[in-house]
This record gives structure tokens, sequence and C-alpha cells, in this order.
């Protein structure tokens, strides 16, 4: 593995992957870098992708390494947006050997079979789908954080809004998040309960301009689809529901 690529832009991609695991498994293949991982608790999904078109140089060989995000995270914590990081596995020490602007560190590698296996993302039939912004979409989550720590997300059929909800002990929140110049498809009415506390991290990422693919359903989990950099970071989200007591 020899990659060159832009600070910003490979900080994008891993902050995507730190929203839900702190260790995770890198695999390099042909065309980009890529991040499949679960949550230790198993709620949160996250597929995420750094193409290699995105870089300056880009070569690999079928490397899958074993990466502590947090201590690659401090190993850029020198760097600034425009610097050229060089990311290259030095085959004899099993080290990551990062350089940038003068700057070099060798970060040790993790055993990937130590590692919590990579989950299938699940392929499920939703039975609504929304485009929503980025800003519009963090504004439900940390709207209805006010008045609990769980949301339900609801579409409607006939109106054709998307909302988040929450009901505190004393307060009520609904917060509108679709936009009329963006497409949606509800075929029917459907609602889900999720946790906000998951939600507040997923949504972190996201840029306020960006269009986020919502897929949600009755009592279903939640996926999301964007891209960032220029459509150079592609990022799955999923989550599964909380379940109302009744």
């Amino acid at each position: 593995m020899n990659v060159i690529v832009e600070y910003s832009r490979l900080q994008t991609f891993l902050n995507v992957a730190m929203a839900v695991v702190h260790e995770c498994r890198l695999r390099c293949t042909e065309d980009h870098l890529r991040i499949t991982a679960t949550d230790p608790a198993q709620v949160a999904q996250v597929e995420t992708t750094l193409a290699s078109d995105g870089c300056e140089s880009f070569e690999t060989d079928g490397e899958v390494l074993g990466i502590n995000l947090e201590k690659l995270d401090d190993a850029l914590g020198f760097a600034s947006t425009g610097d050229l990081v060089l990311l290259e596995l030095n085959t004899e020490t099993r080290k990551l050997e990062i350089e940038y602007d003068g700057f070099g560190y060798d970060l040790g590698l993790i055993d990937p079979e130590s590692i919590r296996r990579e989950p299938d993302i699940a392929e499920v039939d939703f039975p609504a789908r929304i485009r929503v912004y980025g800003h519009r979409l963090e504004r439900g989550i940390k709207g209805c954080d006010l008045a609990s720590d769980h949301t339900r997300f609801e579409a409607d059929a006939e109106s054709g809004e998307f909302r988040a909800t929450a009901e505190g002990d004393t307060d009520d929140v609904s917060i509108r998040m679709d936009s009329e110049d963006l497409q949606t498809d509800i075929p029917e009415a459907v609602s889900s309960l999720f946790s906000i506390g998951y939600l507040t991290e997923l949504v972190d990422p996201i840029e306020n301009d960006t269009e986020v693919v919502v897929k949600v359903g009755d009592e279903f989990p939640l996926t999301w689809f964007y891209e960032l950099s220029e459509g150079n970071v592609a990022v799955t989200n999923f989550l599964a529901p909380r379940i109302a007591r009744t």
C-alpha cells in the first residue's frame, strides 16, 4: 500500500467511520479504501469508501489493515488543509508509515482478525425514500434532542412530508425535514423510533448542503446514503430502530 491523499479528504473519510467505531479493518482494493463496521452494541453500521480517483497517488495490493482510528486521527493532528499525506505500509515492521509536511509517524497495526467481523449491509425493501439536505436532517435530530432521548421519523404519504418528532416528559417537538426542491417517494405512511444519541453521531459528519437519501419504513431500520469531498467519499449508514414500549 502506497497512497498519497490530501489531508482534509482523508480526514473526512476517517470522521465518518469514527462516528461508529474506534477500531476497524481498512480494506485496500484496486478502486478505493473501504471501511465497513458496526458499533459494539450492533445498533449502528457504516460503510464508507475513499475513491482512488480522489487521491494524488494510489497503489494497493488487496491489503487488509487493522487500524486504531483514534491513534491515526491523533497522528494526523498536526496536518492542515492542503497538506498531502503519504500512507505507506511497511511490510517488514507491519506498521503504517505516515508522512506530511516534514512530519513522520509510524503507526502500529492491529491484527485484523482481532477486530469485530465486518457486518453485511442489510438489503431491505424500504417503503419510503426521501432526499433531504444535511442541515435540515441535523436540525430535526438535534431539535428533538431538546425534548427526549429518542425521535420518531415519520413520512406521510398524503402530504409528502418527512418529520422528526419527539415526546418528552413535559415537552413535544415536531420538525419538518424534507424540502420542496428535493424528491420524495412516500407511497404509504411510515413511522419508526430511533435513538437520538446514535443519530447525533451519524449526522455529525454530514455537511449542510449535502443531499442525503434517507430510506425508512414502519418500525423498520433506517438507512441513509450521501457523498462528500466532491463525490470521492461515499457513505452508507444503517441504524436499528428502538422498540416502543406498549
